[in-house]
């Protein structure tokens, strides 16, 4: 799946969980709302447990509202990794999705940091400008990516996130920067690039795609993610925290 930033696709559903005794760490869960033009499109829970220097987290995405009655989309996708300090590491990640016009299934597992795609259906060959996953260590897949932005910060780490993602055949760069306080909330100019394996056409079409995200304070000390902003293919696109 492509990792550009449209919030569409940043509907996820998860939920998930890691097995271990019965006094694990709660889950944290979130929910937010995706809206295209003013419009309902979407709703995104969270749902991820961090235990003993382990996290797990799985996620489904589905339209909702006028955006179903248009098209069904489904996205399903869940990860396991380590955590190392506030840096996650993943072991295996997969995704299924249903774009109502194409199916596809995905699965990466990782040894050492370096990505490998172990399942690629339906099953095609790779077109000249996609990467090898050998040249991709040290990467992100799509979900731990979204966990660590919609994670919560102190406030001196607001806005600090510069992060590498591979799908399996593209790199993206996810960078937050400049925060500017406004009220309560703590703003940050986000930007989604392509780095490699894009195809012309598409790094014609952007190389970058800008976002606003919000944080609010969390009544603990923390700062959490309430909205993030970007302008899609087809309008203003925001996802709010209910």
């Amino acid at each position: 799946m492509c990792v550009r930033f449209r919030l569409a696709a940043l509907a996820f559903l998860l939920a998930g969980s890691v097995s271990g005794p019965a006094t694990a760490v709660p889950a944290l869960e979130m929910r937010f709302d995706v809206e295209v033009r003013g419009l309902r499109a979407g709703v995104l829970a969270l749902h991820n447990i961090r235990e003993g220097g382990q996290y797990a987290a799985s996620a489904r995405l589905e339209s909702t509202g006028v955006a179903a009655l248009l098209r069904r989309i489904r996205f399903d996708a869940g990860v396991q990794g380590r955590v190392e300090g506030e840096r996650l590491r993943p072991i295996r990640y997969r995704e299924d999705v249903d774009t109502g016009r194409r199916e596809s299934r995905t699965e990466i597992e990782y040894v050492r940091g370096v990505p490998r795609v172990v399942l690629s259906e339906p099953e095609r060959s790779p077109e000249p400008w996609h990467l090898d996953p050998a040249t991709q260590g040290g990467t992100l897949d799509p979900l731990s990516v979204m966990l660590s932005v919609l994670a919560d910060v102190a406030p001196e780490a607001a806005c600090r996130l510069d992060l590498a993602v591979f799908d399996g055949r593209r790199r993206t760069q996810i960078v937050l920067s400049e925060p500017v306080v406004e009220g309560q909330r703590v703003v940050c100019t986000g930007e989604v690039r392509r780095i490699a394996g894009y195809s012309e056409d598409d790094l014609a079409e952007a190389r970058a795609f800008p976002f606003r995200l919000s944080y609010a304070p969390a009544g603990n000390g923390m700062l959490q993610v309430v909205e993030i902003e970007a302008r899609s293919q087809h309008g203003r696109a925001r996802l709010t925290r209910r």
